[in-house]
Parts: C-alpha cells; structure tokens; sequence
C-alpha cells in the first residue's frame, strides 16, 4: 500500500509540474502547443476557462478510447481532471508573467519544454497508463498502422489547424514547442535512466481490485469484534 500511495503522490506530482511546464509555454506568448491551441480556441468559441476547455476536450477523449476499447488508467481520468485545474490555478495566481520580447518568449517555451519533460517522466513512471491525449495517439498508431511519430505529426496538425480556425493561438512559438519537445523527453529519459515502454501500467481496473484485496487482507488481519 505504501507503495500505491507513493505512485499515487508521484502521479499528482507530475500533474502540478506538467501544468506548470505548460503555462510556461503559454506565458512565452509566441503560439500555444498543438493541443493548447484547441485548448485556447474551443474557450473562444465557447465562453469558457482554458482548464474547463482541457477537461472537456479530455473527456470527449476518453470517450473515444472507451469506444474503442482501450485501456484507461486513474492516470488518464486523472490526467483529465487536474490539468485543467492546475492549468487554470496557475493562470489566475500570475506567478508565471507573460512575456513581452521574442527573445523572452522562446526562453519562456524552452524552460517549459524540459519542466514537461520532467513531469512526463514523473507521471508517465507512476504506471497509471498516459493521459487521454497520448491515448488518442497511441490507438491511432495501432488502428492506422504506421509508424508513431507520423501519427504524432498528424494529430498534432490536425489539433492545431482546428484550434486556429476557432481562434486558438498559433504562432512561431506553436512550431518551436513541437521541434524542442521531443528531444527535451528523450534527453530527460535519458538523464533518469527511463525507459517508458519497460513501466507496467494499471488500468482502473487493476486498481480496484489491488485497493478491494488490500481493504480485505486488512479486515482479516483485524478482525471486528462484535460482542
């Protein structure tokens, strides 16, 4: 248990951190990443926060994972739930100023780029399974055949040429994010060791019963009393 509960606080962890990472990005004011993009667009055309867009969107991706029958984990719900919460927390405290210089801006986006990455290492080791975004990737990857990366290209295209079109922020920043962030994962998974694929995920599923045999072995081991 003690194990879980330290997953668990590695989990929302790497939430706070991957939120802060991406309003590093926003705050660099040069263009928002791909799925910011449709984030800040769909707040646009619908008159809400930027978080409520990124727990929506999320949840219209779970959605989609389930109809397809793919395995989701506390970490994708989660995923879903508190990134937006952060993500608005952040935005409405001003910790993080809002850049005014090119310069600025692109320091602003890298700096961001490596706090995602490190939080990507956190959240991603947790072994809840990946956020719904990720999910959408990966179930893409597997119906469509090819390779990751393209997939990954693809989607991000997509998500970003939607955005635009409903007033989302697309700049010169939008393509510096999508050039830094892979490498900036791959040199912080390097930095700690990781290796993604050996990580063994748990789907809800899983969860529930590891939690429902835990609160049994306890009652077993303390048996109530009832005289």
């Amino acid at each position: 248990m003690k194990r879980f509960l330290f997953r668990l606080l590695r989990l929302m962890v790497g939430y706070f951190i991957y939120a802060t990472g991406m309003v590093f990005c926003m705050q660099g004011n040069l263009g928002y990443s791909p799925w910011d993009i449709l984030n800040n667009g769909f707040s646009h055309i619908f008159g809400c926060s930027f978080g409520t867009s990124s727990i929506t969107i999320a949840f219209i991706l779970i959605l989609v994972l389930l109809l397809f029958k793919q395995k989701i984990g506390i970490g994708t719900i989660g995923n879903m739930i508190f990134l937006g919460l952060f993500c608005d927390f952040l935005l409405e405290s001003g910790w993080i100023p809002l850049m005014h210089t090119w310069y600025m801006g692109i320091l602003f986006i890298i700096i961001g780029a490596a706090i995602l990455a490190f939080a990507t290492y956190l959240y991603v080791g947790a072994g809840f399974y990946a956020g719904p975004r990720d999910g959408i990737m990966l179930l893409f990857t597997e119906k469509s055949g090819w390779p990751v990366g393209l997939c990954r290209i693809l989607i991000d295209i997509t998500t970003a040429g939607v955005g635009y079109l409903m007033g989302g922020f697309l700049g010169i920043g939008s393509v510096v994010n999508v050039l830094v962030m892979g490498p900036m994962i791959q040199l912080m998974f390097r930095i700690f060791h990781f290796d993604s694929k050996a990580v063994h995920h748990e789907s809800v599923a899983d969860t529930y019963r590891f939690l429902r045999d835990a609160v049994q072995a306890k009652r077993a081991a303390h048996p109530v009393n009832k005289d």
